[in-house]
């Protein structure tokens, strides 16, 4: 029956095929920047995904369908983005937007957030200094804000009513560009949590700030580390601190990952809140409905990251399977996660973070580190050290290839690195978020409170410059950026499929599943290199 529904499957008379091809062909197309003819593709594949979904009649084919819905958005998004770019560009003869010009012509912009501050430093500026950052033909004053985050990493996207909302209306393009600002095109709206001189805040804001100037006062240097930018970093996901010689640090040491705000964050600080409603002796019922609202607070005050909402999403689910008293499962979980994030937001195919997190969740699904076997109180402590590294490996396996995209490279002793940090990071993590709510006591009070975090911090950045410094711990490569968009997407694909094919993954041994993990990412670098 199983090798019957494979052949059906691999059959080029079926249309899933034929589905599957020009999904790919309509990624990599607007990988090349050839947007006309990728939205052809993108066309072809609705078609083709239809006659599937029409033919088949199963969850596979509905998925399938879906996928291809959520495709044809960013693809047209990008075709009629790139056009009025162009034509802004054409329109105005700025210094600073001539600059700009040759990247929007080599279509290096218009992919994600990450590519874009690359971009405006390979126009020999500093991102930082724009007055204003043209989104299409939307304009977006950074001086609305008092920080606005070009970390090379992320940023935090919101819709345009709440962009409209947040800035008070756009100024004139012509003000704009007599100011100087820099003309660039993002897949997504651009904004950012900061401070708002203009226009409404919610109460979400006025509790950010409210915890930033109470932070700020306690969290002041310790052992020559600036400890507030950590712990900014660490609860809001803010950055904007840090220099780019820490990030350096971290990322040569592998534990980039914790200094990015993502999932991990998430589960550890719903897990510290978990156990307060215990002690509290709130019933199971009362700790659910109050720990979904806590994770939809976290997911807006960090600012809709992608990792985030996809954390968020997953917990959700956990705990309304723990209301309706039904099975939570892994695999299936995640796929949810990754259709309502596509949906939202279709370029999340484009985004490296995006790919990045559900690659790296994907390997700890594989490793088997669920979310209640990774807070076991039960296990033993050669366990959770095995699992530990079991579940470092298997994250940074599956998550290659988008952290060489992002970050130029990658470190071979993260496993080692990370194991070190488990056994501080999330006491690290529970006093921050203890000092977070009860930031409203008198300032000695929060001082001694913070003294612990502030002495974690200082060994967390230790731990990573002694890790850094490590000979030949850190492998650089060089990849085509967005060229292989598409194969890890496809690879993520095929794993969320498999659910929807009601497919069972056997894990023979951790040792067998890596090796055949290993395969699968030497496969996709070695077809990197022939596009």
């Amino acid at each position: 029956m199983e090798i019957r529904m494979a052949k059906n499957i691999i059959s080029l008379k079926r249309p899933g095929v034929l589905f599957a091809i020009f999904f790919v062909f309509s990624a990599f197309l607007c990988a090349k920047g050839l947007y006309i003819v990728a939205a052809i593709c993108a066309l072809a594949a609705v078609l083709a995904a239809a006659v599937f979904l029409f033919v088949a009649k199963n969850k596979f084919s509905i998925f399938c369908f879906l996928l291809a819905c959520c495709l044809i958005c960013p693809v047209f998004h990008l075709l009629l983005g790139s056009r009025r770019a162009e034509k802004m560009l054409s329109d105005t003869d700025n210094e600073n937007t001539t600059k700009m010009h040759a990247i929007v012509e080599d279509k290096s912009v218009y992919y994600n957030k990450t590519v874009l501050y690359v971009s405006l430093l390979q126009s020999g500026k500093n991102a930082t200094d724009a007055k204003a950052v043209v989104v299409y033909n939307k304009i977006i004053p950074c001086e609305v804000y008092d920080e606005i985050e070009f970390s090379g990493i992320s940023f935090s996207y919101l819709n345009k009513s709440q962009v409209m909302q947040f800035t008070g209306g756009f100024p004139s393009k012509e003000k704009a560009l007599s100011e100087g600002c820099y003309i660039g095109v993002c897949a997504n709206e651009l904004t950012r949590l900061g401070r708002i001189e203009s226009g409404k805040r919610n109460i979400v804001h006025n509790y950010y700030y409210y915890i930033k100037d109470n932070l700020q006062t306690v969290f002041s240097s310790f052992g020559g580390v600036d400890t507030f930018s950590y712990a900014m970093a660490l609860l809001t996901g803010d950055r904007s601190h840090f220099s780019q010689s820490v990030f350096d640090v971290f990322t040569r040491s592998g534990l980039i990952a914790i200094l990015c705000i993502s999932g991990l964050h998430v589960v550890i600080t719903s897990a510290f809140i978990e156990f307060f409603l215990k002690k509290l002796h709130f019933s199971k019922k009362l700790q659910a409905i109050a720990m979904i609202f806590f994770l939809l607070f976290i997911m807006t005050i960090t600012g809709f990251r992608g990792s985030v909402v996809r954390a968020t999403i997953m917990s959700m689910c956990f705990y309304f399977s723990e209301l309706s008293g039904r099975h939570y499962d892994n695999f299936s979980v995640l796929a949810v996660s990754f259709i309502a994030i596509s949906v939202a937001n279709p370029f999340c195919i484009f985004d490296t973070s995006t790919l990045l997190s559900y690659l790296a969740m994907t390997g700890l699904v594989f490793a088997g580190t669920a979310r209640d076997s990774y807070f076991n109180n039960t296990s033993t402590l050669f366990y959770k050290l095995k699992n530990t590294i079991n579940a470092s490996v298997y994250a940074q396996t599956f998550a290659a290839i988008p952290v060489v995209t992002m970050f130029g490279g990658i470190s071979i002793i993260s496993p080692i690195s990370n194991l070190a940090a488990s056994f501080f990071f999330p006491i690290l993590m529970y006093f921050l978020v203890l000092c977070a709510f009860l930031c409203f006591l008198p300032t000695p009070l929060l001082s001694i409170l913070a003294f612990v975090p502030k002495v974690f911090i200082y060994l967390l950045d230790l731990c990573a410059k002694v890790f850094a410094s490590v000979p030949f711990s850190y492998a650089s490569f060089h990849i085509p950026p967005f060229s292989i968009y598409m194969f890890v997407a496809m690879f993520l694909i095929f794993l969320l499929s498999c659910v929807f094919l009601e497919k069972k993954f056997i894990v023979y041994s951790g040792f067998c599943n890596l090796i055949v993990t290993l395969s699968v990412v030497i496969s996709l670098f070695a077809l990197s290199f022939f596009i």
